[in-house]
């Protein structure tokens, strides 16, 4: 029997903690968290997710038995070969990882394979598009409007989740470039809005360079923290996170 209630409550009894602090993690009122427990309604499969990835639970846990959507063998298959991607990456410093590699990795057929990727990069971006998909959701439920406080709170937990497969592709030498210049085109887009109010008059830089800038600086702080050895958490590193980018290089060179 699916009593979604029931596992909401042993979740948040798990974690020890109350409906109100249960609700701040999900951006949600304690009411609604006791309607969910109360079972007089349900969460959204949306918010399902949500609770799939702030307290690291299959998603497929939460839902119903008929509700639990099945991959294709075309969408294992491709994870697959992102495993097998991943793997040549992590095994050596290789700065021309071709698809012959990853296809001999997988052990699938090439012309099956030259029906899922064309290119590494292919790959790359199919890596980065199941992160952003996780983002988007996280994303939705934000009522913060400081894009440095949304990337605290929305997005450094999801990255945090991806820590083993993120250290690789920031630290590897045929990755890095590609992945950086991916996530730079990526975040330049979604940074733009925040930037409507630049008032080139008073700036040292122009718009586009400050934008440019911005990204690139904060990357460079991400990518910094995920290739520790040991990373923060992101409760614990949310704080050095907010305090790194309001500080400049000679602010952090003379402390």
């Amino acid at each position: 029997m699916y009593e979604i209630n029931k596992i909401i409550k042993k979740i948040r009894d798990d974690n020890k903690l109350t409906q109100t602090e249960f609700a701040a993690f999900l951006s949600v009122s304690h009411q609604t968290v006791s309607s969910w427990e109360r079972a007089r309604t349900r969460p959204t499969l949306v918010m399902l997710k949500k609770i799939s990835q702030s307290f690291n639970i299959p998603l497929s846990k939460l839902l119903p038995v008929d509700k639990v959507p099945k991959k294709s063998k075309r969408d294992l298959d491709k994870e697959k070969l992102a495993h097998a991607f991943l793997c040549l990456l992590s095994r050596s410093d290789m700065r021309n990882v071709t698809m012959q590699d990853i296809i001999l990795e997988s052990g699938l057929s090439p012309h099956y394979v030259s029906s899922l990727f064309s290119t590494p990069l292919d790959i790359l971006t199919f890596i980065a598009m199941k992160i952003e998909q996780e983002i988007s959701i996280a994303l939705e439920h934000t009522t913060a409007t400081d894009p440095f406080i949304i990337l605290a709170d929305a997005i450094l937990p999801i990255l945090y989740q991806h820590c083993h497969v993120l250290k690789i592709l920031y630290s590897k030498n045929y990755a890095n470039g590609e992945w950086l210049h991916f996530l730079e085109q990526r975040y330049i887009k979604w940074v733009t809005p925040f930037f409507n109010n630049y008032c080139v008059e008073n700036a040292p830089v122009s718009r586009s360079f400050a934008i440019e800038l911005s990204v690139k600086m904060t990357l460079s702080i991400i990518s910094t923290w995920l290739t520790q050895p040991i990373p923060e958490t992101p409760e614990t590193f949310r704080v050095h996170f907010l305090q790194l980018t309001k500080m400049s290089i000679t602010d952090i060179a003379t402390l």
